[in-house]
């Protein structure tokens, strides 16, 4: 029997759903802690749930979804993943129809998802052009060992720039006195974040400083 259950946020669950992501995964492994974490500072204002799909006990597949902020709250961001036991069933598209039942709830008019030009996603992208999704955004991937950075390389440039009155601080712990140390590094933030590309259709959004200082804080 497959059926379609309500996220609880329980111990099992984030275990459960941290094990179906990581069968999907290609550049990196979840843990259960931090999907359990990530939920417990998300930003409760907001919509935010998940829908499980059980086949009888087990758990197969989730769908993850989240109202936008500002001017981006009749947008729905989500994203849906499946063991790849269970591809070609319409398992995917049985857990799409259900979400579009639920983001009603915020008068939603518009829905993003994303996913990664990696053989894992390709019966996904099979749902999202069969409901006539557009690309609205390329983005390429990088990845770096930060092991084998030579720091001593860049020596020089830090010299160069302390030279000029350019000073470096540990933000956490050499910082953490100083007046408005916090809201001039999230003003900082908003300010630069605004140049980052995004879709068509979609605001940059600035983050509530309470919640700003959660995720900086956890950071």
């Amino acid at each position: 029997m497959i059926d379609i259950r309500p996220f609880k946020a329980t111990d099992e669950e984030f275990k459960e759903l941290t094990r179906i992501a990581n069968l999907i995964n290609h550049d990196s492994i979840d843990h259960p802690d931090d999907e359990k974490n990530d939920w417990e500072l998300r930003d409760k204002s907001l919509i935010r749930d998940r829908l499980l799909l059980y086949r009888n006990e087990e758990l197969i597949g989730a769908l993850y979804y989240g109202q936008g902020r500002d001017g981006n709250s009749k947008t729905a961001f989500f994203s849906i993943e499946l063991n790849p036991e269970y591809n070609c069933n319409g398992y995917r598209e049985r857990l799409y129809q259900e979400m579009l039942k639920r983001v009603k709830e915020f008068n939603c008019e518009k829905l993003h998802t994303s996913i990664y030009d990696h053989p894992n996603y390709t019966e996904y992208k099979k749902l999202i052009d069969k409901h006539e999704f557009e690309l609205a955004q390329t983005n390429r991937e990088y990845s770096c060992d930060i092991t084998k950075i030579e720091i001593e390389k860049y020596m020089p440039l830090i010299h160069k720039l302390e030279s000029e009155g350019i000073e470096f601080y540990d933000s956490r712990n050499e910082l953490k006195g100083r007046k408005n140390h916090y809201e001039k590094l999230e003003e900082m933030t908003w300010t630069y974040s605004k140049d980052f590309p995004i879709p068509d259709g979609l605001e940059h959004t600035r983050t509530p400083f309470d919640q700003y200082m959660k995720n900086q804080l956890d950071f």
